[in-house]
């Protein structure tokens, strides 16, 4: 199970064509990483398979009764009053619901422990509790939540008093406990500590079903995809491999899509003052010369430059040359209300050292 089709699939926005002839395949155990730059299309596509998107032109479909889990990165859960640890169990209402009928016939069971209808109707409710893992659905839960961040004295809190990361982390959660076919997702790390990050990658790795991910972690990418699809110039090319093995392929690609587009352009330059030298001339036989010529390049396929990366540029004002020590701590501490973020931190940063602040988020990195 799993697996979805994508073909031909178009989609405009207004008068711009945003994607073009849009098609691969997710099998039921790929690990498919969708990159590109940003504005390319990569989130639209994900909404156009989850239907809240309309395409102009194309097919897809999921394979047989296949379940899907969507996590959107543009939003994050409503808020509510309720737990997260309740938000979470909701996502399994129907084995829930099964586990409360099972508790009352059980009950009803002890008062009348000769009834057949009951005995019979117990034994289907086992079964189905069964067959939908419900013995599983705390364990799991409970899993995730660590594994996301959550430590397990934070679950009774109401999602309203979540900051809008931790309702993101949570939505998250909730479709990785469903645990269905397909994973969707779309940045699912942004939002992630370092560790949180490593956890995702271990649990992504050994998932069952099938993962469609977008992503910028190219970690992330390499260590669990094993198909990448690059949407540039609004197609998409698809390698199997992890995103390193994958953009090597596609970078000499390009380089002899960039060859070949330079090669035709040239080639067009000459038949165009072909086609002008031999109109003048004006004869016959000069004037048949001259449309042999428009005919063979009206029958070429052109070949569109391959889309160059932009550079990063950073405007980064200096305010001069600083002293051997940039600056430095000595028992700083920091405090919101009751609660202590940190305390005693003596750093010292010295002129050219590179550092990176790590830490669970909440910590007090910011």
């Amino acid at each position: 199970m799993g697996q979805i089709f994508i073909d031909s699939v178009t989609k405009y926005f207004g008068a711009e064509k945003l994607l073009e002839d849009i098609s691969f395949t997710v099998g039921t155990t790929d690990r498919f990483g969708l990159v590109g730059p940003n504005g390319c299309g990569k989130t639209t596509l994900l909404r156009i398979l989850m239907g809240k998107l309309e395409y102009d032109s194309g097919k897809i479909s999921f394979e047989g009764k296949s379940t899907v889990g969507y996590f959107s990165q543009n939003r994050s859960i409503d808020i509510s009053e309720d737990s997260m640890i309740d938000y979470l169990r909701k996502g399994f209402s129907e084995i829930i619901d099964i586990w409360d009928k099972l508790i009352y016939t059980t009950k009803k069971l002890e008062s009348s422990p000769h009834d057949e209808s009951l005995i019979e109707t117990l034994s289907k409710l086992q079964t189905e509790f069964e067959a939908g893992n419900g013995f599983e659905i705390d364990h799991r839960i409970n899993k995730i939540l660590m594994g996301l961040g959550f430590p397990a004295e934070d679950w009774d809190r109401p999602i309203s008093s979540l900051s809008g990361g931790e309702r993101s982390r949570l939505q998250l959660s909730r479709v990785l406990a469903l645990s269905p076919d397909t994973l969707i997702l779309d940045e699912p790390t942004n939002h992630l500590d370092l560790k949180s990050v490593m956890w995702l990658e271990d649990y992504l790795a050994e998932y069952k079903g099938s993962v469609l991910l977008i992503s910028h972690d190219r970690f992330l990418l390499d260590r669990i995809c094993n198909k990448i699809g690059f949407i540039e110039n609004r197609k998409i090319k698809v390698f199997r491999g992890n995103y390193t093995f994958s953009k090597q392929q596609n970078d000499i690609e390009k380089q002899l899509q960039g060859e070949e587009a330079k090669k035709q352009q040239e080639f067009l330059e000459k038949a165009k003052r072909y086609i002008a030298k031999f109109k003048r001339i004006g004869t016959p036989k000069a004037s048949a010369k001259a449309r042999q010529m428009e005919s063979r390049v009206g029958r070429l396929e052109i070949v569109e430059e391959p889309m160059k990366e932009k550079d990063i540029k950073l405007q980064i004002k200096s305010t001069g040359r600083t002293g051997e020590v940039v600056f430095k701590t000595k028992n700083l501490g920091m405090s919101f209300e009751n609660k202590e973020l940190f305390s005693g931190i003596n750093i010292e940063l010295c002129r050219g050292q590179k550092v990176a602040l790590v830490g669970a988020n909440g910590t007090g990195k910011t």
